[in-house]
């Protein structure tokens, strides 16, 4: 059966454009609109979807309403609430260019704001699997404090294992978070358009098996454990493009 896991109460993601990406207020329009693959301004609701702006990958909600729409950094965006598992989530086709782990080089970028603060592990942008349990790809919570935690595994790779950043954008306060991949599988994470001291293994050559992208949440076939303490959490926008994007806080 396929279960999910969510995140803390994540309120608005930010993918000005997302590589997963949604949208950045005061981005320039020409350099962010290159290669952009989807963009979730995670402003509004449409039947049980929020909309992609882009490929019309739009996100499915998972216990989400109206209602869970707030104010964000700019507009309204979705809060999210570990207590009630909300998440938003599609299953990929194979024609689609999601997952955006499925390129060599690819930029996520959202803003978010988190109190990570005693919230282990818990999921803010992932994409992993539906039929097997093993690939995943996750920007999450530590625990002890606002730092970002990176998970990035599949079997026969070696596994890049719960490391954290040096900046906390986890502090419960607005942050432009980036995350970049490199052709040559060199990756980066910029918090505020800075690029962080983490050191990140480089992708393995092979296809990386995932399936799905999920916000607020992992969706996979086997049941995840370890829910943290229920707090207030927001995502801006996401976005996604296939390729290394200039970092910034537009």
């Amino acid at each position: 059966m396929t279960t999910r896991k969510p995140s803390s109460r994540l309120q608005r993601c930010f993918f000005a454009s997302l590589l997963v990406f949604g949208g950045i207020p005061g981005a320039r329009a020409q350099t962010l609109t290159n290669d952009l693959v989807a963009y979730w301004p995670l402003d509004e609701v449409l039947g049980n979807k929020t909309p992609d702006l882009v490929s019309g990958y739009d996100l499915t909600l998972n216990n989400l309403t109206t209602n869970d729409l707030v104010a964000g950094i700019s507009g309204n965006c979705f809060s999210f609430s570990n207590a009630r598992q909300t998440m938003l989530s599609r299953v990929h086709g194979a024609s689609e260019d999601l997952p955006i782990n499925k390129h060599d080089a690819f930029t996520v970028s959202l803003w978010t704001k988190v109190d990570g603060t005693g919230q282990n592990d818990l999921r803010v942008f992932s994409e992993a699997n539906t039929g097997i349990s093993d690939p995943l790809f996750n920007l999450g919570t530590h625990n002890v404090d606002g730092t970002l935690d990176l998970l990035i595994r599949q079997s026969g790779w070696t596994t890049v294992g719960h490391i954290t950043t040096t900046a906390q954008p986890f502090d419960d306060q607005w942050h432009h978070i980036v995350f970049v991949q490199q052709a040559d599988g060199t990756r980066t994470i910029y918090i505020d358009g800075v690029a962080d001291d983490l050191v990140i293994l480089a992708k393995a050559a092979g296809t990386f098996n995932v399936k799905d992208t999920t916000i607020g949440g992992i969706l996979r076939v086997t049941l995840v454990l370890g829910y943290g303490p229920d707090r207030r959490s927001r995502l801006v926008e996401t976005r996604a493009y296939p390729r290394r994007d200039q970092p910034g806080k537009d």
